[in-house]
């Protein structure tokens, strides 16, 4: 059966973030890299056309001293991404980063299709006149799982997204993005990594959005707890160990200062 996401946008209170440029070589700051093109067959580019989305490469320029996250499925030096560019003209427009769950991950970018309403939604001419903004779609490795960090130590994959979307915002043209308006979203896999990227860089983006995902207190940083909006189907945490995972979870973001929300749907299923 068809998975499928509600993606809903909550603007939290914005961040006090700036981006980095490339002469910032500190990892996930804007480490110096290269958009290279991504070879597409012909089928993905069709798909690439129905939703206005390029697909590219980011390679750093020089490799990471830490050459592997996992020496065979996990390199930490090139990640590819799916890159939507709104048509308005206006600047300053916010950007939303979107994680793909298990079966979206590794390096053929075609498989970030098996999961399409996020781009349905985002990249439609319906939307966008409503509600303008760019769409960073990095597909992590096989193996890649963003765990919390913090900003001393940030995970190391953590750290390529975000070089990765330096650079990407960077490709948009000066002033494309507001840096206090950039939303991080993912679905299952997708979604904790998204709690995780507040955690490991807390501050950067305005508030998470995750879907169908995990949560618990380790993953919220003392210093900026974050803001979150959970969507999950009523099915999703019955189970006593997953629901007190939840509950400490919102308990440790309140206790911190932050703000979590929920919106359950009356449906059963590892989805939203």
């Amino acid at each position: 059966m068809r998975k499928t996401i509600a993606l809903i946008f909550l603007l939290f209170a914005p961040t006090t973030s700036s981006f980095a440029g490339p002469s910032d070589f500190r990892l996930g700051d804007g480490y110096p890299g290269r958009i290279e093109p991504y070879t597409a067959s012909s089928a993905f580019q069709k798909q690439l056309e129905e939703f206005s989305l390029t697909a590219a490469w980011f390679r750093r320029n020089d490799p990471s001293p830490d050459q592997y996250f996992n020496p065979v499925l996990c390199p930490v030096n090139e990640l590819p991404f799916l890159l939507y560019k709104s048509p308005t003209s206006k600047r300053g427009l916010p950007l939303v980063v979107y994680f793909g769950g298990t079966g979206e991950r590794g390096t053929d970018l075609a498989l970030q299709f098996r999961q399409t309403a996020v781009f349905r939604k985002v990249c439609s001419e319906k939307f966008q006149k409503i509600h303008p903004c760019h769409l960073f779609a990095p597909m992590l490795p096989v193996d890649g799982t963003i765990e919390s960090g913090t900003p001393e130590a940030p995970t190391n994959l953590a750290e390529l997204v975000c070089d990765a979307m330096f650079a990407a915002i960077r490709s948009l043209g000066p002033g494309a993005v507001d840096p206090n308006r950039i939303y991080v979203t993912g679905l299952s896999a997708g979604g904790s990594a998204s709690v995780s990227m507040l955690s490991a860089w807390p501050g950067r983006f305005a508030a998470a959005v995750p879907v169908a995902t995990t949560a618990d207190a380790g993953m919220v940083p003392a210093s900026k707890p974050g803001n979150y909006w959970l969507l999950y189907n009523e099915s999703e945490f019955q189970r006593p160990g997953a629901r007190a995972g939840l509950d400490a979870f919102k308990r440790t973001v309140a206790e911190w200062g932050g703000e979590v929300r929920e919106s359950t749907f009356p449906a059963t299923g590892h989805n939203a």
